[in-house]
């Protein structure tokens, strides 16, 4: 992304917000990149630069600047994003301070292939009600079921207190270039952690064809394995029942909208947990269960995806140190509760 880099430099250079730390992190780039950072003229921002040497993807990457990083509070921005309010991380330290939030995120972003040609898109939890956000937003039960289907936070908006990345863990490098920040906003949202939600749109996300998005079947099976597990650890801990219980009528709703059921291995998980618990349920969530069972099953036999590689890469992430240290603070919290 060398030839992207330098917007997105000179977007932190602009911040207003000071001191100001810029931790780049090189994952073994074969392009200019290191020249790029090092004629970059930077100011008053303390730059670092970490070359990894090999690449090791997009989670490697954050995981090694999240650690590296010595502020108070850590942002993230891809190298291909820029953020366009010069007020950003002002706006955000500020807002989290008051409000004592462990993490925070603005709600809406700008999409385009360059700033002159960008348009404002307001992401939603459950499409296409950008309305209902705040029922998710101020309720971390009903986030998590919502963040099951779908993310709406665009990462680059994101800023965590150090401390909580310290204390609850960060960015998994197992998920390598796919959903490594969904799977961290997941185990944050599972934990409870305080959020704040800002309104505005500071941040203009790059569409071109380099993007990882841009390979649905890579983006599918890598969501497959972040949402799987978390589900899996939320079951043996004993804890997923309180979280589908308490989200019952926008689980019915995802789960009876067809267009959202596009992680059909997550999708059967979630059915099959709500159906062998269906005493503790409420009908309607346990008819809706059913019904998109039938559909998921036959989504997996279509998706060409195959289980036995996707159970062997589940059990993988399922042993990593950040996945069991995930594990004991949700049984921790339970003895404390």
């Amino acid at each position: 992304m060398g030839q992207m880099l330098e917007q997105a430099m000179a977007s932190v250079r602009n911040q207003t917000h000071r001191p100001l730390e810029h931790v780049i992190v090189d994952d073994g780039s074969i392009d200019d990149t290191a020249e790029r950072v090092e004629r970059f003229n930077h100011r008053t921002v303390d730059v670092r630069l970490i070359r990894i040497g090999t690449n090791k993807g997009a989670g490697n990457a954050a995981h090694v600047g999240f650690s590296e990083a010595k502020g108070d509070y850590v942002s993230f921005l891809a190298a291909d994003d820029v953020m366009i309010d010069p007020q950003k991380t002002e706006k955000q330290v500020r807002t989290m301070s008051k409000e004592n939030a462990d993490w925070s995120y603005f709600k809406d972003v700008y999409l385009g292939s360059d700033e002159s040609n960008m348009t404002l898109k307001r992401p939603s939890y459950f499409p296409p009600l950008y309305p209902l956000n705040g029922f998710f937003e101020k309720n971390p039960h009903r986030r998590l079921t919502a963040l099951m289907f779908r993310n709406p936070i665009n990462f680059s908006s994101v800023m965590i207190k150090k401390e909580c990345i310290d204390k609850y863990g960060q960015i998994d490098p197992v998920t390598r270039n796919v959903d490594g920040d969904a799977d961290l906003e997941l185990r944050y949202t599972a934990l409870g952690l305080n959020l704040a939600v800002l309104n505005g749109a500071p941040i203009f996300y790059r569409c071109h064809p380099k993007q990882t998005s841009k390979n649905r079947p890579l983006m599918i099976r890598g969501a497959e394995i972040v949402r799987l597990r978390l589900l899996r650890t939320l079951d043996e801990t004993g804890t997923l029942l309180e979280h589908i219980s308490k989200s019952t009528p926008f689980l019915t709703a995802f789960l009876s909208t067809n267009r959202l059921l596009v992680y059909p291995s997550t999708d059967k998980y979630l059915c099959n947990f709500i159906l062998k618990n269906k005493r503790s349920l409420s009908w309607i969530l346990v008819r809706a269960a059913a019904r998109a069972r039938r559909r998921v099953e036959k989504l997996i036999l279509t998706s060409g995806l195959n289980q036995e590689e996707l159970e062997r890469d589940l059990k993988n992430a399922l042993s990593t140190t950040i996945s069991k240290d995930f594990r004991k603070m949700l049984l921790t919290a339970q003895v404390s509760d």
